[in-house]
Order: structure tokens, then sequence, then C-alpha cells
């Protein structure tokens, strides 16, 4: 385990996003190889369960910048146990847990009873652990390599993603395809996409609508967020963070759905850098809010979060 203060671990991980950023590869764009026989989501390779919230965004990101074709990853203490060892010299990632511990509030003590133990109020503290891709070991199991169910090649054409149209069909959102404009508008709680011949993929296509989904979700019915509850410029920073929000939320329903994911909001990018160096817990912030839409989405249709 890997021990770092919390503000120190928020400034290493989000320099690594800054960095992406300003080389112009957004580490939740394309976090995955046509030819990759990997899962979309990163998975740990010894248990085969998926990380979740900014831990995706962050193994996505490591993946990409350091070329991996698998995204499966195991621990030291894992990679040994399984029969295999990092290789020399290699650099671990690392990832984040959010540990709850009670701190006792002030105030709460009841004069009649000195002894009476404070009211403690729930707080959370993040602790880093390091992993390793598995094309960092050497030794492990072939079906840990590759893991028991290796998915298929993603597959362009309109036909091919079902889930995704189920989704979209069946959550309820209001979605116009009319003009020259993909937006959210809030006040109408409407969503409004060219028409898909507008559109040069599949990709193009269903990860904009995505986006806007993810928009959908903020609405004060639903999961309530400022800058779409309360209809903020789309100049504010309030809205630039939003879309922030909405571009990994819809990196990681197109992951969902295997589907090639595109950059919709360019414009954004100094903005985003902007945020993040001004708030090293702002990727954090806005991963846990995209994932939080993801589930929200997921849930109308499919059992699972």
């Amino acid at each position: 385990m890997t021990r770092k203060k919390s503000a120190s671990l928020f400034t290493e991980v989000t320099k690594v996003f800054i960095d992406a950023l300003k080389d112009g590869a957004p580490p939740w764009q394309k976090p995955w190889s046509v030819s990759s026989p990997g899962p979309s989501f990163p998975v740990n390779a010894g248990t085969e369960r998926r990380y979740t919230g900014v831990n995706v965004t962050i193994l996505w990101a490591t993946a990409i910048t350091r070329g991996y074709g698998l995204d499966r990853w195991l621990s030291f203490r894992q990679a040994v146990k399984l029969g295999g060892r990092i290789k020399n010299g290699e650099k671990g990632t690392i990832a984040v847990f959010f540990k709850n511990i009670n701190v006792p509030s002030e105030g709460n003590l009841d004069d009649e009873d000195e002894k009476k133990q404070p009211d403690k109020q729930p707080y959370k503290i993040a602790r880093a652990f390091t992993l390793f891709n598995v094309e960092q070991c050497v030794g492990l199991p072939e079906l840990v390599v590759n893991g028991p169910n290796p998915s298929p090649p993603l597959e362009q054409n309109w036909e091919s993603h079902h889930d995704a149209d189920n989704l979209i069909n069946v959550c309820g959102a209001k979605v116009r395809h009319t003009g020259t404009i993909a937006t959210y508008y809030a006040d109408s709680d409407v969503i409004c996409m060219p028409p898909k011949a507008a559109f040069q993929s599949p990709g193009g296509y269903y990860s904009t609508l995505l986006h806007e989904l993810t928009h959908w979700t903020g609405h004060k019915s639903r999961l309530n967020r400022s800058a779409i509850a309360d209809t903020c410029s789309y100049s504010s920073v309030e809205y630039a963070y939003e879309e922030l929000i909405a571009e990994i939320g819809s990196a990681f329903l197109c992951a969902e759905f295997r589907i090639f994911g595109e950059l919709s909001h360019e414009s954004y990018v100094l903005d985003w850098i902007r945020i993040l160096e001004n708030d090293p817990k702002a990727i954090f912030k806005s991963s846990a809010q995209a994932w939080k839409a993801r589930n929200f989405l997921m849930s109308q249709v499919f059992d699972t979060n």
C-alpha cells in the first residue's frame, strides 16, 4: 500500500490529466483499440472486478500514454501470488480508494453524563495503492493476462449498438433529430441532435448523443447538478465543469457499449486545464459525478452498477 497525504495524492493524479490535455490527448478519449481483445473498462486481472469512478480515468490515461493494449491490472502482491512478477524497472500506477472514518463532532457531550461519547460524523479520506498492467508482468497465466472471456473486436456500423439505442429509447429522454447543433435544453428538458446522416461515423453520433444524455441527467428532477438545474451560462466556469462531467460520462457509456468515442467539445479544453490547475480535486469530483450519471442511466434499463 502506498501512503500519501491526500493533498499530495490529488496533485499527483491531477498532473497526469493536465499533461494529457496539454498534449492534445484527453485521457477519456478512445480508451481502447479496435484490435484489442481486452475489455473496454479497466479490470483487476485477478478478480475480474471492474474499477470504478476516477480510477477508470486514471487507468485509461496510463494505458494511453504508455501504449498498453490490455486494460487489465494487478497489485504487486497479486502478481506474485498468481505466479508472476513485475518486470525490472517497471513503474506502477497510483490508483485511489476512499476510506470512511468517523470524526467526533464538537458540542455533543451530555452535561448529565460526561462519559457519553460525542456523536461522530462520517468523513472520507483518500488513500493510494499501486497497480501494474499485465503487460508490465512476466510469468502470469494466460487466463490472467487475457481474461476468461476476451471481448470481440469493435464493430463499426449503425446496426451494432442495440444496447445503446435501447438505453436512449427507454430512459425517457426527449431526443429530437433536427437542425445542425447538438445540445441539451434544460428549460424544455429536450435534447436536439443533427440527423445521423450528418455524422461521419457511428462513434461520432453516439458519443455526442451520450454526452448530451449525461447533461440530461443533471436536470433538477434527476441528479440536480447546479450548472444544469440553475441553467448557468455556457461561458461560465460552472458550465465548463459540467462539460467535463458530460465528456467523461460519454466516455464511460461509450466504453460500456464498446463504441469509439470522439472528443465532442475541444473548445473547452483550455477551460478544463484551468479548472484542474486551480482545483486538484476537480478530476475526482467530475469523475464521480460522471460515474453517478452513468449509473443513473444504466439503472433505467440494465441491472448493473
